[in-house]
């Protein structure tokens, strides 16, 4: 986006400083200190313009390959902690779950398929209701 607008101002300070020159000198007037800025910039030559975008490109490109880095490092360290965590369900014979109130279903890990019988992946949250004593249901509602 700032790449695009800046060569779309360039383009109009082209523009505006060629129109300024086909005008006769006693009509021009002193140009407004925004197009004065731009006379600046064009007095750059092709090559160190290039130079100056290529710099841009670059140190744009570093920040996303470190900002890609930084993300797969959180993603690692997640994953060791949700490692660590299934491991200590595992000796402990414990299981994790969620529940989506929203569409009533349920998930879990493998232990909690286990334990409740189900089938893997989502699950109606009656199917697993269904096999708690009637009097400790009100209990989980």
């Amino acid at each position: 986006m700032k790449f695009t607008l800046q060569i779309v101002s360039r383009f109009v300070a082209t523009q505006m400083l060629e129109s300024m020159i086909q005008t006769p000198p006693l009509m021009r007037a002193e140009p407004p200190t925004w197009q004065r800025r731009f006379m600046t910039v064009r007095t750059q030559s092709p090559v160190a313009e290039v130079d100056t975008l290529m710099a841009e490109l670059r140190a744009a490109a570093a920040r996303r390959r470190a900002a890609e880095h930084n993300l797969q490092v959180s993603k690692d360290q997640l994953q060791a902690s949700k490692d660590r965590l299934q491991l200590a369900f595992n000796a402990t014979k414990l299981a994790w779950w969620q529940y989506d109130p929203i569409r009533r279903v349920g998930w879990g890990d493998t232990r909690f398929n286990e334990i409740f019988e189900v089938p893997a992946g989502e699950i109606a949250i009656e199917d697993p209701m269904s096999r708690v004593h009637r009097t400790t249901r009100k209990g989980f509602r």
